[in-house]
């Protein structure tokens, strides 16, 4: 391939977008300028929904808080099709972003050599604007480097790190031959075969449980994937819940993530830590279900809570300041978790109260307490911090029915009462979890 420079790529790359009909916005050069951009673009798609009363400052405002939660300029990630924004009258106004049906509707533009207003932000090659939202930043070569010769100078780094990394290694080796290096050396690597093992026992030893776990994590998936369909389709059938839907739905993709380093944790018998990422499960568990039994209000002040932490520079609030909107809780000065767990209405308290205790217990081990740092949830300690060869899946056992027991208890009762609150389009959701839920019973009851 023949040399190029990046003016040159862009020249070439500019031409082309106009070719294919997009408009070059070159007066668009900062965040500022791009925003305003934006807004002309929205108010001039959605002027049928917004009527003769233009959208204010302080609207538009509260519209860019919305979609602002990775930044405008990282528009392209989990941005929806459309929003819904409460107008300073109090009515709802719903605002299409994307055309998703028709997509050649959309206004196509592009601009060059944009400076973000961030630090440290260098210019941009080409932007491409959808309906004024910066959907796809294209990084052009450096100038005065062939795009053939940069593979070669990567390819050249990666051979001489590897040629390091070797040259590390026989240095290391060499130390083996001392007496004292060489137990340290042989005693680092028989922990790493032995982590190994451990994982394939612990899997092989509860093959079914973790097969039945992962079902119903992908039922989870699927079933919170079909509530967002179902909002898109029609949501009318959402308006009495809307608010408790837009507030859980970025808590529920960290939910299952959380979810997820548990049962990794688990997996390579890591039970400890997998107790203390429980710790979290357990408050978003029960978040979740108090603002799903709280209503729209309450959902409303914790996002509100959200949006003014973000303007704030990322300073959060009072953690449980929001849920003083529930009628429950008006009259205290100050909330904690255990008041949003004591007005939990209609859930299966046997399944959550005894997790209380196991709360404030790894509270010991991740605020580093004399009895945090010294508890095992395994069934026995070993003397040796790194003595694994004796021990086997049995030894986990502990760990692996405490952990998992606790945290399915947990994903169980918060998914059945999320599925019950929204529409799932008649798919009855909700009847094939509590399906899969005594399935699970059963094989975690025959693997301990």
């Amino acid at each position: 391939m023949g040399f190029q420079s990046e003016s040159e790529l862009e020249n070439e790359l500019i031409e082309q977008l106009v070719s294919e009909g997009y408009q070059w916005v070159p007066e668009v050069k900062s965040e500022a300028t791009m925003i305003a951009n934006f807004r002309t673009i929205l108010e001039t798609r959605n002027s049928s929904n917004i009527g003769d009363e233009p959208l204010t400052d302080k609207e538009f405002e509260r519209l860019m808080t919305q979609i602002n939660g990775n930044g405008f300029l990282d528009s392209d990630k989990n941005l929806p099709d459309k929003v819904l924004l409460k107008r300073n009258n109090g009515k709802n106004l719903y605002l299409e972003l994307l055309n998703t049906k028709d997509w050649c509707k959309n206004t196509f533009q592009f601009t060059n050599q944009i400076s973000w207003d961030r630090k440290n932000a260098n210019p941009c090659g080409v932007t491409i604007l959808i309906n004024g939202l910066p959907l796809m930043k294209v990084e052009l070569n450096q100038s005065g480097v062939d795009i053939t010769e940069e593979g070669l100078i990567l390819a050249k780094e990666h051979k001489k790190m590897k040629k390091e990394i070797g040259i590390l290694r026989q240095t290391i080796q060499t130390f083996e031959s001392t007496g004292d290096n060489k137990n340290l050396l042989q005693l680092s690597k028989r922990y790493q075969c032995d982590r190994k093992r451990v994982r394939k026992e612990i899997l092989c030893g509860y093959g079914d449980l973790f097969a039945t776990i992962e079902n119903i994590r992908e039922l989870s998936i699927l079933g919170v994937q079909n509530v967002d369909l179902s909002v898109k389709k029609n949501e009318v059938d959402f308006r009495e819940c809307i608010k408790r839907y837009q507030a859980l739905k970025p808590m529920m993709i960290k939910y299952r993530d959380v979810f997820d380093e548990i049962i990794c944790l688990v997996e390579n018998g890591f039970t400890d830590g997998a107790m203390q990422r429980w710790r979290t499960f357990y408050e978003y568990s029960v978040i979740i279900m108090f603002i799903l039994q709280q209503g729209e209000t309450v959902a409303e002040a914790y996002f509100n809570s959200l949006i003014e932490s973000v303007k704030d520079d990322l300073k959060p609030r009072t953690n449980f300041a929001w849920a003083k909107t529930a009628d429950c809780l008006k009259k205290e000065k100050q909330i904690n978790l255990k008041m949003l767990l004591e007005n939990l209405q209609g859930v299966d308290t046997k399944n959550i109260n005894p997790s209380l205790d196991f709360y404030k217990l790894t509270s010991q081990s991740i605020h580093g307490s004399a009895l945090g740092i010294n508890m095992s949830f395994n069934d026995y300690m070993s003397d040796e911090i790194n003595d694994l060869h004796t021990k086997h899946a049995d030894y986990y056992s502990g760990g692996v029915s405490t952990v998992i027991s606790h945290t399915m208890n947990l994903l169980m009762v918060t998914y059945l009462m999320y599925f019950s609150r929204f529409p799932d389009g008649g798919l009855n959701i909700e009847n094939l979890w509590s399906s899969l839920i005594k399935e699970y019973v059963k094989v975690f009851e025959a693997a301990f």
